[in-house]
């Protein structure tokens, strides 16, 4: 199906191109790499429904895929949300758009997959974590496939 991958990253671009082509896995990276890149995350840090399913790719990571989606359940794709992982760690998060989607120009968002645990006691980073995306998500921003920008969810005034 076609459609459009909408990457947040959260490393340092460099570290992520750093991830070379090679003889490994089915996307064929480097070996090291490709181990590297299948450290397991923290339960803490990603939701318990995402699965690694051997995807390291060049110039991305390793990516860990929600299999309850709709689009597994014999429903329609309308997005889909995707961590990307290197060393353990969350490195990108992506939204899956359906071209379809995109060119209907819908009045709607998609909301920001918040990926880690209510017991934030745990978590590495700690409720006032530095991630972006949860920062944005308590900001009310939202991902809106119409024009691939982050926007107000509610008025903050």
């Amino acid at each position: 199906m076609p459609h459009f991958d909408v990457h947040f990253v959260m490393e340092p671009i460099e570290n992520i191109f750093a991830i070379t082509a090679g003889p490994c896995g089915p996307e064929f990276v480097r070996c090291d790499q490709f181990e590297t890149a299948k450290k397991p995350v923290l339960p803490n840090h990603v939701a318990a429904d995402f699965r690694d399913v051997d995807a390291v790719v060049p110039a991305m990571g390793n990516h860990l895929i929600d299999l309850t989606g709709p689009e597994f359940q014999e429903q329609p794709f309308t997005h889909s949300w995707i961590h990307g992982v290197y060393s353990g760690r969350i490195i990108f998060k992506e939204v899956m758009l359906p071209r379809a989607l995109l060119l209907s120009k819908p009045d709607t968002g998609v909301p920001i997959f918040d990926t880690h645990s209510p017991d934030r006691s745990a978590s590495r980073c700690g409720p006032d974590s530095g991630d972006p995306v949860r920062r944005a998500r308590r900001s009310g921003l939202r991902c809106h496939p119409s024009e691939i920008r982050c926007a107000l969810m509610n008025n903050p005034g």
